[in-house]
Order: C-alpha cells, then sequence, then structure tokens
C-alpha cells in the first residue's frame, strides 16, 4: 500500500511539474488542482496546497531516479 501511495504522490508531483512548466506559475495549478481533488474526493485526506506542493518538490528533487526500494528489512541478506 505505501508503495503505491508513494508512486501516486510521484505521478501527482510529475504531472505538477509538467503543467507549471507549460502554463506558469499564475495559473495557480496547485491551487486548482487542491479544490478540485477536495470536490471529487471529499473524505480522502492528504490532498491540501501544501501537500500538493511537496508532492511537486520530492519529484523534482529525485527526477529520473529510482525513488521506490524495497524496504530496509527486505534488503538484508
Amino acid at each position: 500500500v505505501n508503495r503505491e501511495l508513494i508512486a501516486l504522490y510521484i505521478h501527482i508531483g510529475s504531472v505538477l511539474s509538467a503543467q507549471i512548466s507549460q502554463r506558469g506559475w499564475g495559473d495557480r495549478v496547485i491551487d486548482h488542482l487542491a479544490r478540485d481533488l477536495k470536490s471529487h474526493f471529499p473524505y480522502m485526506r492528504g490532498f491540501s496546497r501544501t501537500n500538493l506542493s511537496y508532492m511537486r518538490q520530492v519529484y523534482e528533487a529525485w527526477q529520473g531516479e529510482d525513488v521506490i526500494v524495497q524496504q530496509l528489512v527486505g534488503q538484508l541478506s
């Protein structure tokens, strides 16, 4: 579940990064997406403007790297 949630966050971050690159900050991309997600999924939490901004920052920090790895306990021999 955690792996899929992280994959979702990375995907959202990539979409936000692309939209901001195309449309610019003036279009308030993150604000609009936060509002749309809240209206479509009123019982889900974690999609605030701040969290969406963090998702974009994480995507841009690790862009192109494999950030989803096996849990540490599984890496032990």
